[in-house]
């Protein structure tokens, strides 16, 4: 096509012929794969199955070209679909220059009153914020009996829109691909549901998406909002305040000690990847969910309470909060010295149940909690920094067993630095080796080198060769499930990468009870962490208070300045998460297949 069609003359004769074609009026015969099957649903009593011929005589149109839009555009029709497409007007002929010779099913139009007229279904792949005008402008154009879908990420106000702006009698469906949209559709989970349709409406739209060969979830819009608020708008705001945080401090994590090896590694790209993304994506999450305030609001308060009982010293109080959070959340009821009652090494044993569980073929940990597979291996692999602090083995030889003294050193979830690689503190310079005699424990009721606090507790002295980490924002994230009473595991049902492995990071620290309580000892009497924790303390209260105001400008402004601050190493961490979630997908899909 030499420009974007304006009507249905101008688009091709195959087009012509399937705008024809009416709407499904019966149930889809049963048909095998060799008669070229592409999808199919059921509801068990009734199914629809959708084929290669049958996609070729339906018109998906989608209004919203960006990122997810063209993944939609270009996953249907290379189904089978012919896709009509259309975007703002500045963006046409970037749209003619990609699809406008026709030859890839995708047909560029030049607005959405064309689409709306003779396409089979309607996706809006907008922004929230703009769907009401963009409804209300081609929304009347529907064609009798078309199914409209949206794809926006917030459910409530999607719905509002349509409703007011299409006509009474059209079916409406909603969808959300859980992932970005440089990210294949296979394989990964799409919530769908239906709103305002019969159940023959609604099957023909499931096989319509189902050509995307992804995990399909069904759900209500509330139930979708409800969850998302946790799985992306709590999750976005603890790594976004991490964000904010270095950023206040000047500091590039992967530069620091503090953030090297383990899980720090999953917290520094996870952080970035967040940063590498469309601002307005997570900035429409956040100020557009009705479900987001009270949990928002409670992350920040969890926040604010564990960071006063560190400050204050309040050690029976903070061990206590956090074990029960540690109960409810993941089942976990034992303690360090049940652990040791037979003479073994706390942490041996800690991390023995741990694999334990990622060989469990259907991974359920304790109180029938799955276990989401971060192993030492992928932890340690995927760091961002251009050092490598050595392997797990060579933190071995560091901690020798033949020492007594040494079973009880701090110990790190990341990998400690080789011997005769210093890695550099901000803190002050190289940090080396102590030698058994000047080695601090945070379990020894005297610890060598130890200080006695105001109440006569030992007070141990926790710089060791890497600086310890509180893990705040993973102590907060476990505190606010509890004091909500939420169940984060049912919410895997919506998991997104960032939410996965938040989550699996949080499982890895409470599973292993010494890395916990080693957590616990840094955040009481390490003052050196005690900076760290105050820029996190004010960069999540400024960020929840944020998003309660509906401060959108002061939102993205935000974003976008942290963004700027990360950019030279942004592209990395994008890269370097997608394997790791890729890694991380098939390890599930190994442990999930029948032995």
């Amino acid at each position: 096509m030499a420009k974007a069609a304006e009507s249905l003359s101008e688009l091709p004769q195959r087009v012509k012929f399937a705008s024809l074609s009416p709407m499904p009026s019966r149930w889809g015969g049963s048909r095998s794969q060799s008669d070229g099957e592409i999808s199919q649903a059921s509801d068990g009593d009734h199914s629809y199955v959708m084929t290669v011929e049958e996609a070729g005589q339906h018109i998906v149109g989608i209004i919203g070209m960006g990122v997810m839009g063209t993944l939609y555009a270009e996953t249907l029709a290379g189904a089978g679909f012919l896709v009509l497409v259309c975007d703002k007007p500045s963006e046409t002929e970037r749209l003619l220059e990609k699809y406008g010779d026709g030859t890839r099913n995708v047909f560029p139009c030049a607005g959405g009153h064309l689409i709306s007229r003779v396409a089979h279904m309607v996706v809006y792949s907008t922004e929230t914020a703009t769907l009401p005008i963009v409804a209300k402008l081609y929304g009347p154009s529907t064609r009798p009996g078309a199914i409209v879908a949206g794809q926006c990420s917030v459910k409530a106000p999607e719905i509002e829109a349509l409703e007011a702006h299409l006509p009474k009698d059209v079916p409406i469906v909603s969808v959300h691909s859980l992932h970005a949209g440089d990210i294949s559709t296979k394989g990964q989970t799409l919530v769908f549901m239906p709103y305002r349709c019969n159940l023959r409406e609604e099957l023909f739209a499931k096989a319509v998406f189902g050509c995307f060969e992804s995990k399909m979830i069904t759900m209500t819009v509330h139930e979708h909002d409800e969850i998302t608020a946790d799985t992306q708008v709590v999750t976005h705001l603890a790594l976004m305040s991490m964000g904010l945080a270095w950023f206040r401090a000047g500091t590039y994590p992967w530069e620091d000690v503090s953030y090297v090896g383990g899980i720090e590694n999953i917290k520094v790209l996870s952080t970035l990847r967040v940063f590498s993304a469309k601002a307005h994506i997570y900035e429409s999450l956040a100020m557009q969910n009705p479900c987001s305030n009270r949990q928002v609001a409670q992350y920040a308060r969890s926040v604010s309470d564990l960071f006063k009982l560190m400050l204050t010293q309040d050690r029976d109080t903070l061990y206590a909060r956090i074990m029960k959070g540690r109960e409810f959340v993941f089942g976990l009821t034992d303690t360090r010295e049940e652990r040791v009652a037979d003479g073994g090494s706390v942490g041996t044993m800690a991390a023995t149940k741990y694999q334990e569980s990622l060989e469990s073929s259907n991974r359920e940990g304790r109180a029938g909690r799955p276990i989401l597979l971060l192993p030492d291996t992928l932890l340690d692999e995927f760091a961002l920094g251009g050092r490598n602090p050595g392997s797990r083995e060579q933190r071995a030889n560091l901690n020798s067993p033949s020492d007594p003294h040494h079973s009880h050193t701090l110990v790190r979830d990341g990998p400690c630095p080789s011997q005769g690689s210093p890695l550099q503190s901000r803190d002050g310079p190289s940090i080396e080796r102590r030698s058994p005699s000047n080695s601090p424990s945070c379990f020894r009721n005297t610890p060598a080198g130890g200080q006695q606090n105001d109440s006569g507790r030992s007070s141990p002295l926790v710089s060791v060769f890497l600086r310890g980490n509180s893990h705040l924002s993973l102590l907060a994230m476990v505190d606010s499930w509890y004091q909500l009473g939420v169940n984060p595991y049912g919410h895997l049902v919506c998991v997104t990468p960032p939410f996965r492995f938040r989550l699996g990071i949080a499982e890895y620290l409470y599973h292993r009870i010494e890395l916990l309580e080693q957590s616990l000892e840094v955040a009481l009497y390490d003052p050196k962490i005690r900076g760290d924790d105050m820029e996190f303390f004010l960069a999540s209260n400024l960020w929840a208070e944020t998003i309660r105001n509906k401060d959108s400008q002061g939102y993205l402004s935000r974003f976008l300045e942290i963004s700027h601050f990360f950019e030279e190493r942004l592209a990395d961490a994008r890269e370097k998460f997608s394997r790791l979630n890729r890694k991380i997908i098939q390890l599930h899909a190994l442990q999930d297949s029948p032995k």
